[in-house]
């Protein structure tokens, strides 16, 4: 960071100095104070015993980082078997293929003091019966921004993913996404969120056992009222 200065008599008679040249300081580094966020998109079922995977993670906060962000660590380790696969990356998503089976995925940032705290996301298994979804989900406009609210469900949570993607009959449809804590029941959609464009939103409330049955429904920016949760076809 740059910081300048300007001073006068301490009795407050006469008027400012000067501006002082700039000054840049550098803080020191420190060990990343949080993993980042982690998620997953499941791309096709390549088979009855595989799919392909897309694990994801976001980019931590300056405040976060502690520092410049090196690279992630990234381990995928089968819940069933004591095997796992460890790699770094310079990226903010890897495409792997898994089979049905539960996983769990462990992603860190480094830097050059050394790594965050592990940020673990568990994949389940593609036979787990579904999980409670999120209650009475809703979005509107507010405020100029796409507003999501839900109640929570009825079992103990770990968080919350919100999902979203512009509704097109000509382009695929490219997903963002978001991590919301345990506690919320609401949020604003983060991102280049645009007038006149529907945009196809989903809630997964995030258990011990992985990920719960998403929710959907559908808004545009400029419409107040809102749309209740219904089924969507968008392809999980």
């Amino acid at each position: 960071r740059s910081s300048d200065l300007c001073c006068m008599l301490s009795h407050g008679d006469g008027f400012w100095s000067d501006w002082s040249a700039e000054k840049s300081v550098v803080t020191n580094e420190a060990l990343p104070v949080k993993g980042p966020d982690v998620w997953r998109e499941i791309l096709r079922a390549d088979s009855d015993v595989s799919r392909r995977v897309r694990l994801k993670w976001k980019e931590l906060e300056r405040s976060e980082a502690s520092g410049l962000v090196l690279g992630y660590n990234v381990t995928i380790k089968p819940k069933l078997t004591p095997s796992e696969e460890t790699f770094k990356t310079n990226e903010t998503h890897v495409d792997v293929t898994l089979t049905q089976d539960s996983y769990v995925v462990t992603v860190t940032a480094i830097n050059g003091v050394g790594e965050s705290p592990k940020s673990n996301l568990i994949i389940p298994s593609s036979t787990l019966k579904g999980l409670p979804p999120v209650k009475d989900m809703k979005a509107l406009a507010k405020n100029n921004q796409l507003w999501v609210q839900w109640t929570p469900p009825s079992g103990s949570v770990k968080g919350y993913i919100v999902e979203w993607c512009v509704k097109s009959e000509t382009v695929g449809c490219t997903i963002e996404w978001q991590k919301e804590p345990s506690t919320s029941q609401g949020c604003f959609l983060r991102g280049n969120i645009q007038e006149r464009k529907l945009y196809a939103i989903k809630v997964y409330p995030l258990y011990k056992q992985g990920e719960g049955v998403a929710l959907s429904t559908e808004a545009y920016l400029q419409q107040g009222t809102p749309i209740d949760d219904r089924t969507s076809d968008w392809r999980d």
